[in-house]
């Protein structure tokens, strides 16, 4: 459910992007893929009764979970990694955008949340072996 905190930062974060620029829209298209991810994050660990599950359909969702959180964040790096490009190449040439600051603002507390409740899922991926 803390992605759901993931979510909101990062929703703000996302609409401030408004220029035209291919590392703005290629971020954009990463940071859309991590909101996408971060909603299935939500709709899939609400879509069971946690206390009445069995074991097994537990464990199956939790690395579903797992991967969902790994991914989102991933996505989000990388979102990340191309604002910071835009901002840097541009840096030389004008001052910074009106919205980077609050932009920063965004970006650092979604990825705090993510960070703070999902440590573990996000440092390692489990790899499937069969």
């Amino acid at each position: 459910m803390i992605v759901q905190a993931t979510y909101c930062a990062l929703k703000v974060g996302y609409d401030k992007l408004e220029i035209d620029h291919s590392l703005i829209a290629e971020s954009k298209e990463y940071l859309s893929l991590a909101l996408n991810l971060a909603q299935s994050y939500h709709v899939l660990k609400n879509s069971i009764f946690w206390k009445t599950a069995r074991p097994s359909i537990k464990r199956r969702v939790k690395q579903q979970l797992n991967i969902l959180a790994f991914d989102c964040c991933t996505n989000f790096l990388a979102g990340c990694d191309c604002i910071n490009a835009y901002v840097e190449k541009m840096n030389g040439i004008a001052i910074p955008p009106i919205w980077w600051n609050d932009a920063i603002v965004d970006f650092t507390l979604a990825y705090d949340a993510l960070i703070r409740e999902h440590e573990s899922e996000v440092t390692s991926k489990q790899l499937s072996l069969w």
